[in-house]
């Protein structure tokens, strides 16, 4: 697998570090995507790729956790850190088939789950390791 290619939004933690990537960064990119169906938003708006990267990399910058998502607790786990913490694709059909009916009765559809504006203080770890800027990494360009 190859490292330090794609859209910093999606691109999981240990990717931003430089490590190789696995199936696990690809579930971290699905987790996001599961926020932005569930929030109609995109994710970070309002943030340069450069602070996404050093805020998911050095921070643990995750998306504010939208209330009422039938879903809040999958996502959460496709963020996990960890790349092994991290369901396999497999887990997630069947959770995602599991919460079909809940989906499909919830009144938390649509826009009922529109969340506020992401703040660059809300995310979940509370601020930077040093209390200053967040150090700003770049990948490397393969090629």
């Amino acid at each position: 697998m190859t490292h330090g290619v794609g859209t910093a939004c999606w691109m999981a933690p240990e990717v931003l570090k430089h490590a190789r990537s696995s199936k696990y960064s690809d579930v971290y990119g699905f987790g996001i995507v599961l926020w932005e169906l569930a929030t109609r938003s995109q994710v970070y708006e309002g943030l340069e790729s450069t602070q996404i990267i050093a805020m998911v990399a050095n921070d643990n910058l995750r998306p504010e956790v939208p209330d009422g998502c039938p879903w809040n607790d999958l996502m959460v786990k496709c963020w996990n850190e960890a790349p092994q913490d991290r369901p396999s694709f497999e887990d997630i059909v069947r959770e995602l088939n599991r919460l079909r009916p809940v989906v499909r009765n919830s009144k938390y559809t649509g826009e009922s789950l529109k969340v506020p504006k992401w703040k660059a203080n809300s995310y979940q770890r509370g601020g930077s390791k040093s209390g200053s800027q967040p150090k700003v990494t770049v990948p490397r360009q393969t090629g």
